[in-house]
């Protein structure tokens, strides 16, 4: 088994990535919904 100190230190970076991804993410999304709500190419 994995050590809890080590795997929480882990997912606290990890979750952080994600957050980070998903803001990224949503955020080109957005955009893209913004540009084909408008109808432009």
């Amino acid at each position: 088994m994995l050590n809890v100190g080590v795997w929480r230190k882990t997912h606290k970076v990890f979750d952080e990535m994600l957050v980070r991804d998903l803001f990224t993410w949503s955020a080109c999304e957005g955009f893209v919904y913004l540009v084909c709500l408008l109808g432009l190419p």
